[in-house]
């Protein structure tokens, strides 16, 4: 049996009740989990808690595992899409663009995904765009008459 000090508890001294801390001779932390996450809970209530959460979070996004989470609740919150449903809208495009055919990052200071293009009214999704088509499409205010006018400006 541990005795927590913070809420004079006792409990069985196991990762059930405690959390690991390898400084401890018994790998276990002093206070009870309970204690602990009331005390992190408030810690992060504190102007520094909340810099220091921050902090770790931007920390942790540049981390490969970060950066996938990051990239996964983008994709879920921006488009209702999963990342499975990205990836298989690459394969079926076989990783290219679907106006000018280019693969992702093939130019110099491109971006390394294909970009999600999506209808601004009804939130579609359509396909996935290079940066530049993406940006074409949504300087014409996705108006198919603006782009037929450029097609012929451009003959």
């Amino acid at each position: 049996m541990k005795r927590c000090p913070k809420c004079k508890q006792q409990y069985e001294a196991t990762l059930k009740f405690f959390f690991a801390d390898k400084s401890h001779k018994d790998g276990l932390g002093s206070w009870c989990k309970l204690c602990k996450r009331a005390a992190n809970d408030t810690y992060k209530e504190t102007p520094k808690g909340r810099a220091v959460t921050l902090e770790a979070k931007r920390a942790y996004y540049h981390t490969e595992g970060g950066a996938v989470m990051q990239r996964k609740q983008d994709l879920k919150k921006k488009y209702g899409i999963s990342l499975e449903d990205y990836d298989r809208m690459l394969v079926e495009q076989e990783g290219k663009c679907l106006i000018c055919g280019d693969g992702p990052g093939k130019k110099p200071g491109k971006k390394k995904y294909l970009g999600v293009d999506h209808d601004h009214i009804t939130g579609a999704v359509r396909g996935l765009l290079c940066t530049g088509c993406n940006l074409m499409i949504g300087y014409a205010h996705d108006n198919v008459d603006i782009l037929t006018k450029a097609i012929h400006y451009l003959m």
